[in-house]
């Protein structure tokens, strides 16, 4: 895929949003099942630390797959940039509100969390609407 898209072989868009969808399928799967997806990295055990730090990964992937896949869809860069930080704010609000992880597992601040939390839903407004 770099090589098609470096040496200028192919469709860079349909590689660009190939290599998008494999993040966003990977970074999905990794918030939805962390357990099962470190054990495809070959480890054992989870222990709840560990489950928080998958998940915030696939967040990040996510984050990655979305930008790529929205520049490579031919969206305006900053609606583009807007909408990969929806998986960061769905990542946040979870570990803040649905399972608490942020805050029972890692010990965070809420206080942080939720200016972190209003940083981001900024962007995503101000950028797509």
């Amino acid at each position: 895929s770099i090589v098609s898209l470096l040496g200028g072989f192919g469709d860079s868009a349909l590689i660009m949003k190939g290599v998008a969808g494999w993040w966003l399928l990977n970074g999905v799967g990794m918030f939805l099942a962390a357990d099962k997806v470190a054990g495809a990295y070959g480890l054992k055990e989870v222990d709840p630390k560990l489950n928080v730090l998958f998940k915030g990964f696939g967040g990040f992937l996510s984050n990655f797959g979305a930008l790529v896949l929205g520049l490579a869809s031919g969206l305006p860069p900053a609606k583009a940039i807007g909408l990969a930080n929806v998986p960061s704010l769905l990542v946040q609000l979870d570990g803040n509100f649905v399972t608490k992880d942020s805050i029972e597992v890692l010990g965070l601040a809420a206080g942080p969390q939720y200016f972190w939390l209003l940083v981001g839903a900024s962007v995503v407004a101000f950028t797509t609407l």
